[in-house]
């Protein structure tokens, strides 16, 4: 009690001479904060960049920039939210973590689940599932020529991994604006069965297709003529029961709003968080 009581004494002399000085006494360390940061850094790769996160239940997102960084930002408009919420860190090809923070009137409490007091998250580590890249026997093409597109995905993992295209086999895409729909090569049969397969660790599955570049193609009854210019070759692959905690709202960000996103140095045309590495092709006259 002794000690106590002499502690509490010499803070009040300091206080009391801080007073008399003019000198204003020590501040305490904030509580609260609007902004964190933090880094994820990626397997297998040197530029960091196009990593996901997201804010589950509040439905708001962010990149990493090539380093890996980034930064959330909370405003006066998050004000109505209270309790602990997951950083989810998403990439198509690899494997997902979460971290938490805890918000009080959305403000982020400081020192407090995955953030410590200066605001900082610890770096996340995101390991590769998938290795997936693709080429074509030529980059530069007239309409009417026939274009072969091959395409592998390999397990990088010590996990096996299914990979599987829902309901049809193997669409082919031409992109050249994310505000626009893209130029499809294929007939997709929407009513056709789910195709899967397991990889283990090490094994690829390849698939190798010609297509005849169109002179264009129709989008709600308008006619777009496929014109000159750059154009990035896409297919879609999704790795099976790899988010069976995250709900319907998560994909839809995924699908519908990744691409509005700020970010670093990712691949020109890019339509979702990932590391695929994709052709590009030029259409010429």
């Amino acid at each position: 009690m002794k000690k106590i009581l002499l502690s509490q004494l010499a803070l009040l002399l300091i206080l009391a001479s801080c007073s008399e000085k003019g000198v204003e006494p020590p501040l305490a360390y904030p509580t609260h904060t609007t902004k964190i940061h933090g880094k994820v850094i990626l397997e297998n790769q040197t530029e960091h960049s196009n990593a996901l996160i997201y804010i589950s239940g509040i439905n708001r997102g962010v990149s990493s920039d090539s380093s890996g960084n980034y930064t959330l930002i909370f405003t006066e408009a998050d004000s109505t939210y209270t309790g602990t919420y997951d950083l989810i860190y998403y990439l198509n090809d690899y494997d997902s973590l979460n971290t938490k923070i805890y918000l009080e009137k959305g403000k982020v409490k400081l020192d407090t689940l995955d953030v410590d007091k200066d605001g900082k998250i610890a770096p996340i580590e995101l390991k590769q599932l998938l290795r997936v890249e693709g080429w074509t026997d030529k980059s530069e093409y007239k309409i009417g020529d026939k274009m072969t597109f091959t395409v592998r995905f390999t397990n990088v993992s010590d996990k096996k991994v299914e990979i599987k295209r829902p309901g049809y086999y193997f669409p082919v895409n031409l992109y050249n604006d994310l505000k626009l729909y893209p130029y499809s090569l294929s007939n997709s049969d929407l009513m056709g069965a789910d195709w899967g397969k397991d990889l283990l660790p090490g094994e690829y599955h390849q698939d190798i297709i010609s297509y005849r570049i169109p002179e264009g193609d129709i989008i709600d009854n308008i006619k777009r003529p496929l014109l000159p210019g750059e154009y990035l070759i896409i297919t879609s692959i999704v790795i099976n029961n790899r988010l069976p905690d995250y709900d319907d709202v998560f994909r839809r960000y995924v699908r519908f709003e990744w691409y509005k996103i700020a970010r670093g140095k990712s691949p020109k045309y890019d339509y979702n968080p990932n590391k695929y590495i994709f052709p590009h092709i030029q259409i010429i006259e």
